[in-house]
């Protein structure tokens, strides 16, 4: 059925703005599709890390479990396996950013600029086998994007470079998920994550959204845009008859 801005009235006599031209409210059923309370593979694959993290993590679980051997079982076999449920606790501290606000909606906006950037990276030790240390400076491609409407809010997101990037263009619709504290999103907060509807591509660090739902829930809303501005506009009113 059709959409309708939630009012959030409380039975006062001024009615509250609607939300902003560029964003579709999304009720409480989609926002849980698209951020659900559980960790996401998405995000665990995150935290999970390469070997180097995947290394650091294990010491620490052993460290832990070393140092609650002797207090309980109940204790220490959890501790013993922070290697394992790690990457859960880090993306549930991650996601309660995005989960503290009550209203959520499909923010649709433009790509106004694109551009490959260099950035520096901390510097790496090196030891010789002499015992000589030396610092070797280190440097990252990033892509940059801003989106924005034409109300004039803009995001600026800078991601790690992929292949998959070059075919992002200026004048491309690109898609946020924006929350915020109010029914009528008046602010909002856009979660950094930029859909891209004619390819499908995903442009984020951290994935805060799922993806699949967050693909499902914008065709749909398209759909209805696309049938709401095909659909016949009711004539005018007759004018009232004349009276003598």
């Amino acid at each position: 059925g059709a959409r309708h801005a939630p009012d959030g009235s409380d039975g006062a006599t001024q009615t509250p703005p609607p939300p902003p031209a560029a964003v579709t409210p999304l009720s409480r059923n989609e926002r849980d599709r698209l951020m659900p309370a559980s960790t996401t593979g998405e995000q665990y694959s995150y935290y999970w890390g390469g070997a180097e993290v995947f290394l650091q993590r294990s010491c620490l679980s052993f460290l832990m479990g070393l140092v609650t051997v002797n207090l309980s079982p109940l204790v220490a076999v959890p501790a013993g396996l922070y290697w394992l449920w790690g990457p859960v606790l880090l993306a549930w501290r991650r996601n309660a950013l995005v989960a503290q606000y009550a209203h959520c909606g499909l923010w649709h906006t433009r790509v106004l600029a694109v551009e490959q950037v260099q950035a520096e990276l901390p510097a790496k030790q090196q030891v010789s086998r002499g015992g000589r240390v030396t610092r070797r400076a280190r440097a990252r491609w990033m892509l940059r994007v801003l989106v924005g409407d034409a109300g004039g809010s803009r995001v600026e997101l800078e991601v790690p470079l992929q292949k998959k990037h070059r075919s992002i263009l200026e004048g491309d619709p690109a898609e946020l998920v924006v929350v915020s504290a109010r029914a009528e999103l008046r602010p909002f907060k856009a979660v950094r994550q930029i859909l891209l509807p004619k390819t499908g591509m995903c442009v984020c660090d951290y994935p805060f959204v799922e993806r699949s739902a967050f693909l499902r829930i914008s065709d749909a809303i398209d759909a209805e845009r696309a049938a709401a501005a095909r659909a016949p506009q009711s004539p005018p009113p007759p004018p009232p008859p004349y009276q003598f």
